[in-house]
Formats: C-alpha cells, structure tokens, sequence
C-alpha cells in the first residue's frame, strides 16, 4: 500500500513517518466534502508546519504540489484546512496501529 500525505499529497516511506493530526468526523457542505477519518496523517515536511502551527505555510505548500494549484485550489483547501483544526479531537502524534489500523 502506497502511503501519501494527506495535506501535500507526498509520498510517505512508512507508517513511522507519519504524523497524526487526530480529528472528528466534519462536513462541509459547500464544497461538498466529507471528512469521515480519525485524522490526518502528515508527511515528515508537513509535520514541521503542523508542529509550528504554521497553517498558512502549510497551505503554501499544498497548493504548490497540487497540478493547477491557483485561488481555486487554495480556496478550497484553506476551507478543509480550517475543517481540519476546528475538529482536533487530541495533540499531534505518530502513527498508532491501535487507533488508526481499523481506518488503513
């Protein structure tokens, strides 16, 4: 199985370098997406952004990886991105085959 981040869209060697961004279930509409996972799990790139609460160069980052990018893009993902933080359910951690196995 080919792990990828779910902010940056990066390849991730292995599960040991994840980090969880642990949320709840979350909605939104207008974009009609749906978050049903118990977290996002970030690259090691990703994770410095994370662990500095730099969301908006975490954004930069995304957007940058994403083929088209643009306002669109970071519209939308800023949107998710802001799902995402309303809905952190604990602190960043590694991956933990306990809570996360039932969602691989």
């Amino acid at each position: 199985m080919e792990l990828q981040c779910d902010f940056c869209g990066a390849d991730i060697a292995s599960k040991a370098d994840i980090t969880v961004f642990p949320t709840s279930e979350f909605q939104i509409p207008e974009y009609n997406y749906w978050n049903l996972s118990w977290g996002w799990g970030g690259c090691p790139e990703c994770a410095v952004y994370l662990r500095n609460d730099d969301w908006d160069g975490l954004l930069d980052r995304a957007v940058a990886a994403h083929v088209g990018g643009g306002v669109l893009a970071r519209s939308v993902l800023d949107a998710i991105y802001q799902g995402v933080r309303e809905h952190q359910t604990g602190p960043l951690r590694g991956w933990d085959p306990a809570k996360d196995e039932a969602s691989v």
